[in-house]
C-alpha cells in the first residue's frame, strides 16, 4: 500500500459532452469528470456515498500517514452544493467503509486492517442516532479490508474480507447474520489474502465472490464464487486471478457480467484484468483488458436506456471510484444520472 505525499479526495462533476451529430451516444458522448471539491485525507483507501433519509453522506476510510495507523476517518454531509465534515471516528489502518440499513436503522461498518503491530484487531460497526454515528458493535477481524452487506429474503448479512493475521494470509473470512439485536457469526470461509466480497443475484440464486489476492509470494491463485443453498454458502466456481483486488457484478440488458481487477503477476503489474459473462450455469471469459496494477472496477451508466442518448441530467448522485498507482493514492468521485 502506498500513500500520497498530499492525499486528497476529489469530488468530480459528471457531464455528457456531445461532440458529434451522430445518434449513437456510446461512441460519440464521452464522459467528462470535472473537479468541484477537494477534501484533505490521510492515505485514503476506501470511500462510500450513501443516503440517510434526505441526507447525502460521504464516508472516507483514512488508512495511515505512513507512521501511525491510528487516524480519524471522516464523515461528510452534502450541504449547499458541497460536502461538509460532520464527524471523525478513530480507526486503525482503515481500508473500507460500508453503509447499510436494517429497517429504520442506518449503519456504517469500518474495516480496520492493522494498528501497526497486529492484524488481529477489532473492526467497528456504527449506528446513526439522527445526528452522528455512535459505536454499536465491535467485531474481531484479521487484516480486514472490506465489509459487504447484503440481504436474502428478510435476513440481513455482513461479510468481512480478512486478508491476513500475524502468521500469514491463509485466514478465514467470516459472514455474520443479524439476529434482531446485533450481528452474530454464521459461517467461516477459508480465503487467501481476501481483499473484496461481491454479492449478486442471478435467476433467484444468490452468490458471493471473493477476491483472493495472494498466497505468500504466489499471486496467481483461484478466487472463488459461492452459492447460497438456503442455509449457507457452498463452493460454486473457481476462477484463476492474479493478485486480485476487486470484483464487480453488473448487467447490460439480459447479459450478466463479473469483472475482476488483477493487480499483478509475479514482478510485473502489466497484467490483463478480465470480464466474465454468465452462460446460464457458470461464468466464462468474455474479454481481457490490459491494465497496470489496477485496484478497482466501477460500473456506472448515465441513462437507463443504453441505446438512447441522455436528454438531461435532472437528478445527480455521487458514486466513489478509487484510483491508485505506485506513487499516488487518491479518491475520485463521479456524478451520474
Amino acid at each position: 500500500m502506498s500513500i500520497s505525499e498530499k492525499p486528497i479526495c476529489n469530488v468530480a462533476d459528471y457531464r455528457v459532452e456531445d461532440r458529434s451529430e451522430k445518434k449513437d451516444y456510446q461512441t460519440t458522448k464521452p464522459i467528462s469528470l470535472i473537479s468541484v471539491q477537494t477534501l484533505p485525507t490521510i492515505g485514503p483507501y476506501g470511500a462510500t456515498v450513501f443516503n440517510i433519509g434526505k441526507n447525502l453522506l460521504l464516508a472516507i476510510a483514512n488508512w495511515s500517514d505512513g507512521k501511525n495507523n491510528r487516524q480519524y476517518s471522516r464523515i461528510y454531509k452534502w450541504k449547499e452544493g458541497k460536502f461538509e465534515e460532520i464527524q471523525g471516528v478513530i480507526t486503525y489502518g482503515a481500508c473500507g467503509v460500508e453503509a447499510f440499513t436494517i429497517g429504520d436503522s442506518s449503519f456504517l461498518a469500518v474495516a480496520n486492517y492493522s494498528d501497526g503491530k497486529n492484524f488481529s484487531i477489532d473492526s467497528d460497526i456504527y449506528r446513526w442516532n439522527g445526528f452522528v454515528f455512535e459505536q454499536f458493535q465491535k467485531i474481531p477481524t484479521n487484516g480486514a479490508v472490506c465489509w459487504r452487506s447484503f440481504q436474502i429474503h428478510h435476513d440481513h448479512f455482513l461479510a468481512v474480507a480478512n486478508s491476513c493475521n500475524n502468521f500469514g494470509n491463509r485466514v478465514d473470512s467470516v459472514i455474520y447474520k443479524w439476529n434482531g439485536d446485533r450481528f452474530i457469526e454464521m459461517q467461516q470461509i477459508p480465503t487467501i489474502g481476501a481483499l473484496d466480497w461481491e454479492f449478486f443475484t442471478i435467476d433467484n440464486h444468490r452468490y458471493l465472490v471473493v477476491a483472493n489476492h495472494a498466497d505468500g509470494e504466489q499471486d496467481s491463485i483461484n478466487s472463488k464464487i459461492y452459492r447460497w443453498n438456503g442455509t449457507r454458502f457452498v463452493d460454486n466456481q473457481e476462477i484463476l486471478t492474479h493478485g486480485a483486488h476487486d470484483w464487480v457484478y453488473f448487467e447490460i440488458k439480459d447479459k450478466k457480467f463479473l469483472a475482476v481487477a488483477n493487480f499483478k503477476q509475479g514482478d510485473s503489474c502489466n497484467i490483463d484484468s478480465a470480464i466474465y459473462c454468465w452462460n446460464g450455469g457458470r461464468f466464462e471469459l468474455f474479454q481481457s483488458i490490459p491494465t497496470h496494477g489496477i485496484h478497482n472496477w466501477e460500473f456506472f451508466r448515465h441513462n437507463q436506456d443504453y441505446d438512447s442518448p441522455t436528454k438531461s441530467l435532472k437528478k445527480i448522485t455521487i458514486r466513489p471510484i478509487i484510483r491508485r498507482n505506485n506513487t499516488k493514492n487518491s479518491i475520485n468521485s463521479i456524478n451520474n444520472e
